[in-house]
């Protein structure tokens, strides 16, 4: 059970889609059917014909609940929009008797306050010209009201705010980082290597596998080696980090013949003391010379 205060019963009936113009009437008539307390129940209502519920009584004529959880505050609530759409304030009697006007709090604007029934003036309500108006600018000014009572929940929203905008920077960042890979050319290169490899070596194995079952000649196991073999090369390519200068086949035979000659230059350690043509080399064929018998 739990017990609703007149701004508390307000703010229940706006979240219920209820018109926040005449959320002060629907507080009051809640305060005056019963009491804010959301556990209250009329068995005997309307000479004990039906049972009304909740915070705003609402009834559907019998003693069986009109909707399931009907003493559900935020259920309640919506029942009782429902009710002031279909037929204004004339299903609660409080309204008509005009017992809730103790209740009322604020100043109301005059369309929120027009008899519904059982009362002074007769007839159903509608919504009117002006609550349709006002609703947009009431709920505007609750909710800056809300930033300027509770500069804890700015301060929340915007560090919220900065987090999620830091995300999306990080996934923009990365998601640009892959879009400029693919437009170093050198990564083209691998990419068609890679292609060309896994081309090249799955037909190989193939070739290998039939000529292991002595279904093949030995045409197919040269084929098989050389594909494999082939595909080996292109798939170290496609894994191995080239330079940015190489952006055609002509700049990978070119690399990869370059990187054959350094590996194939002599060991730095069976070079000379001293190079041919200086003084140094010179003076030391000649002592060589005269010394040899």
């Amino acid at each position: 059970m739990a017990t609703y205060t007149f701004a508390q019963l307000e703010r229940l009936w706006i979240n219920a889609g209820g018109p926040a113009a005449v959320a002060p009437v629907a507080a009051a008539i809640a305060l005056a059917e019963s009491s804010g307390n959301s556990a209250a129940t009329n068995p005997t209502d309307n000479n004990g014909t039906q049972t009304s519920w909740g915070l705003w009584q609402i009834s559907n004529g019998t003693h069986a609940m009109p909707v399931p959880n009907i003493l559900d505050p935020l259920i309640n609530a919506q029942q009782a929009v429902a009710k002031y759409r279909a037929s204004g304030w004339a299903p609660w009697g409080t309204y008509g008797s005009g017992a809730y006007r103790k209740y009322l709090q604020g100043s109301v604007p005059p369309a929120a306050d027009v008899p519904g029934g059982g009362g002074t003036g007769g007839g159903a309500q509608t919504v009117s010209l002006w609550t349709d108006i006002t609703d947009p600018f009431t709920a505007v000014a609750k909710s800056l009201g809300s930033l300027i009572t509770n500069p804890w929940d700015i301060a929340t929203s915007v560090t919220r705010l900065a987090t999620d905008f830091n995300s999306l920077v990080g996934l923009f960042n990365t998601f640009m980082k892959d879009i400029e890979w693919l437009f170093v050319p050198s990564h083209w290169v691998r990419v068609f290597a890679f292609l060309f490899g896994v081309g090249a070596l799955i037909p190989g194995v193939y070739a290998l596998v039939k000529t292991g079952s002595g279904q093949q000649g030995d045409i197919t196991l040269a084929i098989g080696i050389l594909m494999v073999t082939a595909g080996g090369m292109l798939l170290f390519i496609a894994f191995h980090n080239l330079p940015t200068d190489v952006k055609d086949l002509g700049g990978l035979l070119g690399y990869v013949s370059q990187g054959i000659r350094t590996g194939s230059a002599p060991a730095s350690g069976n070079a000379p003391l001293f190079a041919a043509g200086t003084p140094e080399a010179v003076q030391n064929a000649a002592q060589n010379a005269v010394s040899r018998p």
